[in-house]
């Protein structure tokens, strides 16, 4: 009996150990992933829906204002149309728009970090961080006229640097074309790479 009890407790003590093995195990692999998750340009950000300004929304949604006088209406929907054509909203465009526009010219301008530039850029971008846009935005202006079509960029969807960035190129340094590619550097890598395992 004794030799039973004893073997009993050692295989209990084994089963708790192996438990608590796994337990750990597993703590770490989550700590891992959430790590790997957050910093991986392309992990899954368990945020509200991406805030993303939409295009077309401003001259759709006009006609809408149940005012009846016509003449006002008119002059409502004019001053709106003024402020939707401002300089302070740029167009939205895709990787294939972009990439399209850079074959015609058009300057690539990555908003990250020098880091995140440095680690992997898209083919041909410069370097404009937001954190250094103060300190190198008068050399940039010296670079580039201010009629030069300009795309910026960020790390995805989930990312508003860019946006940031094309407006205040068109509201405070003159630039009067600035895209935003809201996709950014993860949309033009799964671009490529799909081309890449495309067979010719």
């Amino acid at each position: 009996h004794h030799t039973r009890r004893s073997a009993q407790k050692t295989m209990t003590s084994q089963t708790a150990a192996s438990l608590r093995d796994a337990a750990l195990i597993f703590l770490a692999a989550t700590m891992l992933g959430i790590a790997y998750n957050s910093m991986s340009p392309l992990g899954v950000r368990a945020v509200s829906p991406p805030i993303q300004a939409p295009t077309p929304a401003p001259a759709a949604s006009a006609p809408d204002r149940g005012i009846q006088n016509e003449t006002l209406s008119l002059t409502i929907e004019a001053i709106t149309a003024a402020a939707t054509k401002g300089p302070s909203v740029p167009n939205n465009v895709t990787w294939p728009q972009a990439k399209a526009l850079v074959e015609k010219g058009a300057l690539l301008v990555d908003t990250r970090e020098p880091q995140a530039y440095e680690a992997g850029h898209i083919t041909g971008a410069v370097s404009l961080p937001m954190n250094r846009f103060e300190a190198e935005i008068a050399a940039f202006k010296s670079r580039n006229p201010p009629d030069r079509l300009i795309i910026v960029y960020c790390t995805s969807s989930q990312c508003a640097i860019s946006r940031t960035m094309a407006q205040l190129l068109m509201e405070r340094h003159g630039f009067t074309d600035v895209r935003d590619m809201p996709g950014g550097y993860a949309e033009w890598r799964l671009a490529e790479y799909a081309a890449a395992a495309t067979p010719k």
